[in-house]
């Protein structure tokens, strides 16, 4: 063996811990991205990953204090 299951099951938990991404998502995202881009993709994945679910929540973030402040005034 060359160590192949620690790394499979180790890394994913590991990045859980630094980047606050579940592991099924991380390894998913790898497989997916090695999958398309090989090793680029690879180390490309857990950033992409990590960064996916944040989007839509500061965008949702930035709507709800644009709303919040009312529509821009039109001059008269």
């Amino acid at each position: 063996m060359d160590g192949q299951p620690e790394r499979d099951v180790l890394a994913p938990l590991i990045f859980r811990r630094k980047v606050h991404v579940h592991p099924p998502r991380i390894l998913l995202a790898v497989l997916f991205c090695a999958e398309l881009a090989g090793i680029v993709g690879a180390v490309v994945a857990v950033p992409v990953a990590a960064t996916i679910p944040i989007i839509p929540r500061e965008v949702l973030q930035f709507r709800q204090e644009r709303g919040a402040s009312g529509p821009p005034a039109c001059p008269a």
